[in-house]
């Protein structure tokens, strides 16, 4: 019989040995040659970030939009003259970008051809701060934005440092960081205001401004620390008094853990409503504490007038 005992036999590689043949030899080339490429393709010029074809999405309406897009386009670009497929690169543009006081997070970073579209999450104005004559602008969480007006711009009410009952005080200096702890306060009780922006008393009254010279009892430790100014003016011409704001103690915002025992906004403002009804445009009344259950007057005669 031809091929006895051979039968079946091939001279062919075993499927087996192929594989390890592949797996022992080829393998690492290929490897070898990707690592290669890659190190080409991350040193290439040809592969470097084109600076003129990084695209951001614009700032949101409003006031300050215009200088938003001009800040940013003076950015450090330079830093991200780097390949496109630099491993950090997306690293170093959340390190540029946020770094701009407008800009509170990059959300996302996309490779295009040559060039990148970064997606920002914006900080704007929310509340302007009222101080020498000038208008600042603070973001929804009260950062302080590079950025001054003449005028407020933005709907009220406005922060103020104006002093406890209407007057500043000369030995309690404003310092940097005192005045920005003092605006994020000042921020958190305008987002409360806003959110009860339906109340009637609103209509009724009118609230102006919050005064938070006091803040950290700076002027007076027996005063409250945030202050609502009303639209409601009082005068008293033998004092040579003539349009002074009606006074509201508020004390901090609901989020400070130190104040559990206030009432809530809703309930605060029930009250300031409550007193208006019983006496009707605050009838010489100069300041009013809202603050607890049962409202406290203070009538225009007994205030200390602060010269």
């Amino acid at each position: 019989m031809i091929g006895g005992e051979n039968e079946g036999l091939s001279d062919a590689p075993r499927p087996e040995l192929a594989r390890v043949f592949m797996a022992l030899v080829l393998l690492p080339l290929l490897v070898s040659s990707m690592v290669y490429l890659g190190e080409s393709v991350e040193v290439s010029a040809r592969y470097t970030v084109d600076l003129s074809a990084v695209e951001c999405n614009a700032p949101p309406p409003g006031p300050a939009a215009a200088i938003a897009a001009r800040d940013l386009v003076r950015m450090p670009l330079g830093e991200l003259e780097r390949s496109l497929f630099d491993p950090d690169l997306g690293f170093a543009v959340r390190q540029v970008f946020e770094a701009s006081p407008w800009v509170r997070e990059v959300v996302s970073v996309k490779r295009v051809f040559r060039g990148l579209e970064i997606e920002l999450d914006y900080r704007m104005p929310y509340a302007a701060i009222e101080r020498e004559g000038a208008y600042l602008f603070a973001d929804s969480e009260g950062n302080i934005l590079p950025v001054t007006s003449p005028r407020p711009v933005l709907p009220g009410p406005v922060i103020t440092v104006t002093g406890v009952e209407g007057e500043p005080t000369s030995d309690a200096p404003i310092d940097g960081l005192w005045f920005a702890d003092a605006v994020r306060e000042g921020v958190a009780v305008l987002r409360e205001l806003h959110a009860r922006a339906d109340h009637p008393v609103f209509q009724e009254v009118g609230i102006r401004a919050i005064d938070v010279a006091n803040f950290r009892q700076r002027v007076d430790r027996a005063a409250s620390e945030v202050l609502l100014v009303t639209n409601r003016n009082w005068s008293d011409e033998a004092r040579g008094i003539v349009g002074r704001p009606v006074y509201v103690r508020w004390e901090r915002s609901g989020s400070t853990s130190s104040v559990e025992a206030q009432l809530e906004v809703g309930r605060k403002l029930d009250n300031l409503l409550a007193a208006h009804r019983l006496r009707p445009g605050f009838d010489r009344v100069g300041m009013i504490d809202i603050r607890w259950e049962d409202p406290i007057y203070r009538t225009i005669d007994a205030l200390v007038v602060r010269r």
